[in-house]
């Protein structure tokens, strides 16, 4: 009998990049940065009519929360919507808080896996600067059970994952003589994701188990299973789906007045001696111009970059050394 291939489980774990934009709908292709979830997005609304989009990919049944404050020094209160694919209004229900210079979609849960539009506007008609932080939760952990009832039949457990993800889990024998084996596991595109070094099979051959493989790739995944030898039966799995770190830092939307053009997510020193031509891992030039400052030099000119001049240290004890942005 031939080979046959189904669905027998689809499962959805968080994915992750954001992109922020610019202006109206119509104006999606201007793109102001990308941004991760936790990631603060610094963005400015210039007049009454400016709206600001930032777009992420979540999958249904995550718990969404959007935190978009005023900064200090401006009267803007936020306006807050969801808009789906098509950029059409959602509509959240109580989910929404607005509270003057404060705006929150807090406990949401989104219906269905793709692309949504944050859209940031002045509710008050009144201009200024705010932060954005886009959070989302969704299971980590899935499990279920099918049955190989065929000689050769396949089966595939489909599931999304962000890029850095890692996979682990077992698929055991629950009736049946079914040796269940893990045949390959199949990225988003249709390329193969490699799982040799992270597979081990138990010596009664009932149970697979997965431990620490790469899911390099944001997107789709298809783990494909089968009984070994022709075996069948019916059988168990438990996955989970560990996310890679939160990450840190802050994108700002162009035009920002407390953009300085400097990376956003500061720099790491290869050494810290003092002196002239100090380099930096991501390739800026430094100069320690005191035993208490830094400022950034121009690699061309070699002259100091305007308004680069940091402190290394808060009143130069070594226990509060201070981060190295320069944003």
């Amino acid at each position: 009998m031939g080979m046959s291939l189904r669905s027998v489980g689809r499962f959805l774990i968080l994915p992750g990049v954001l992109v922020a934009a610019l202006g109206t709908p119509a104006a999606l292709g201007q793109v102001a940065g990308e941004i991760m979830f936790n990631e603060k997005f610094l963005g400015l609304i210039d007049s009454s009519l400016d709206e600001d989009l930032i777009q992420f990919e979540e999958v249904a049944g995550s718990t969404l929360k959007v935190t978009v404050t005023a900064n200090s020094g401006n009267n803007l209160h936020p306006g807050l919507e969801l808009l789906d694919d098509a950029m059409t209004p959602i509509d959240v229900g109580s989910a929404l808080k607005l509270k003057k210079k404060k705006a929150q979609i807090k406990g949401f849960e989104l219906p269905a896996t793709g692309v949504y539009y944050v859209r940031v506007s002045s509710a008050n008609q009144l201009t200024g600067t705010y932060k954005a932080v886009i959070k989302g939760s969704a299971p980590k952990k899935f499990s279920g059970g099918a049955t190989i009832s065929a000689p050769g039949e396949i089966d595939e457990i489909e599931f999304h994952a962000r890029a850095g993800s890692k996979l682990k889990g077992s698929i055991e024998r629950v009736t049946g003589d079914v040796q269940p084996f893990a045949i390959e596991l199949v990225g988003p595109g249709g390329t193969l994701a490699a799982i040799a070094g992270g597979i081990e099979t138990n010596p009664e051959v009932t149970e697979v188990s997965l431990s620490k493989i790469d899911l390099p790739t944001f997107g789709t995944y298809r783990l494909r299973i089968t009984g070994q030898s022709g075996t069948t039966g019916e059988y168990a799995w438990s996955f989970k789906v560990t996310p890679p770190d939160p990450v840190k830092g802050k994108v700002y939307e162009d035009g920002h007045p407390q953009d300085d053009g400097t990376p956003a997510d500061g720099f790491t020193l290869e050494n810290i001696s003092f002196g002239r031509g100090l380099k930096t891992l991501e390739g800026l030039t430094l100069d320690v111009v005191s035993p208490f400052s830094v400022v950034q030099t121009d690699p061309i000119s070699d002259l100091p970059v305007p308004g680069t001049l940091k402190p290394l240290f808060i009143g130069g004890n070594l226990s509060q050394l201070v981060s190295f942005n320069l944003g």
